[in-house]
């Protein structure tokens, strides 16, 4: 009995060590670059150079260091400079959320977060050539001074100054950001460029390091755009961005449209399910009367008609909407309706073999016969986002 009880012990402890060394892997896979830092662009063949210490851009270094320190005398500049000491890409998503407008974060943004995450470990290892190539002296060193940031000092004394490592990685954050909101690009550079600016007044870079930093990270920034799995990831935070923005009245009636089964629906009976259509912002209003000899052809022919009619007359079918059909039959002359949803991620050709099987959808459930019944189409899309 004790024999088995020390046999399954063990096995335990093995299948745990087992799923320990399994969330290391992973953990460690997580953290791999995009692009390795040899595909990055070498800073060295580019960048200008540090400036010579007997040259008038060290002095007007040495002048914005100096205007550096007369700044820490207001608190609040002080403060946000300790704030933007901390190198680490949740802090970098506290700093930007007022900015951008939504938090940031791995809970509320998962998409926006995972490719901020990986987005930064890239561009991040732009700076580590020059960096050890011009080995560049610190000004806290230089002048043998203490920074704002006193606990760095030592591990930070012989690493190189030029570029600067947490400007690059401040402004590859605010473009990045721009990208998935360009609304608040004014404000989200403004904050990405003060990021910056905080290196110098806690007297741990040069001003032409934070220079040399931005146009480093606009290097590295363009050459994610080169790389397929940042592509995808930029259209996920792109889609989960446009879902969130979306105000929460809006949000809920796309919600509700989500969970509703397909059928006919007039716009009473819509609002009685929660479903308000008036309130929202009409971006297209169209009719189409179908020629006799269109009447022969398939469903299939009806809704690419129908489809080529919206694109000709300038519709886009590139944000989300929610498009309303009300087909008008004889002999009678009397509507039925039809009510259906698009996203803009969804490529154009996917949407239209959307638009075809819904309408085909549509005629099925209502038992309407397109050859004997259709005469003409009025439609009208309503903009979710």
């Amino acid at each position: 009995m004790l024999k088995m009880m020390i046999m399954n012990l063990i096995c335990k402890i093995k299948l745990l060590a087992s799923l320990f060394v399994l969330f290391c892997i992973s953990q460690c896979y997580a953290q791999i670059p995009w692009i390795s830092a040899d595909d990055m662009p070498n800073l060295i063949r580019f960048l200008p150079v540090p400036p010579d210490s007997s040259s008038a851009a060290f002095v007007y270094d040495c002048a914005q260091y100096m205007r550096g320190k007369e700044q820490r005398h207001d608190s609040a500049r002080l403060a946000i400079a300790k704030r933007d000491a901390e190198w680490s890409v949740d802090n970098i998503c506290r700093i930007f959320s007022k900015p951008f407008g939504m938090t940031i974060s791995q809970q509320n943004t998962p998409q926006l977060y995972s490719l901020l995450l990986y987005s930064l470990i890239t561009t991040d290892q732009v700076g580590k050539r020059p960096k050890d190539y011009y080995s560049r002296v610190r000004p806290y060193v230089h002048f043998g001074e203490a920074t704002i940031v006193p606990g760095d000092e030592d591990a930070l004394r012989h690493n190189g100054s030029f570029p600067s490592g947490h400007t690059i990685l401040g402004w590859s954050a605010a473009l990045l950001l721009c990208e998935i909101n360009p609304d608040a690009a004014d404000t989200i550079l403004a904050c990405g460029y003060e990021y910056g600016q905080s290196r110098v007044i806690a007297g741990y870079h040069w001003q032409s390091d934070v220079d040399a930093g931005r146009l480093a990270a606009s290097a590295a920034v363009a050459r994610l755009h080169a790389d397929k799995r940042f592509q995808k990831q930029l259209k996920r935070a792109r889609r989960e961005f446009a879902r969130k923005a979306i105000p929460s009245d809006k949000r809920s009636l796309e919600i509700k449209l989500e969970k509703l089964p397909f059928k006919a629906l007039s716009i009473t009976s819509a609002e009685s399910k929660g479903i308000s259509l008036r309130d929202m912002e009409v971006m297209f209003n169209g009719s189409i009367a179908f020629p006799a000899d269109e009447l022969d052809k398939p469903i299939a022919s009806f809704s690419t008609l129908l489809w080529n009619y919206l694109r000709n007359k300038g519709f886009s079918f590139d944000t989300p909407v929610v498009v309303w059909c009300r087909f008008y039959c004889s002999p009678d002359g009397s509507p039925r309706y039809c009510l259906f949803r698009f996203y803009s991620a969804e490529p154009p050709v996917e949407k239209q073999e959307q638009f075809a099987r819904l309408l085909e959808q549509f005629m099925q459930s209502n038992s309407i016969d397109f050859k004997r019944d259709y005469r003409f189409a009025f439609c009208t899309t309503f903009k979710v986002q």
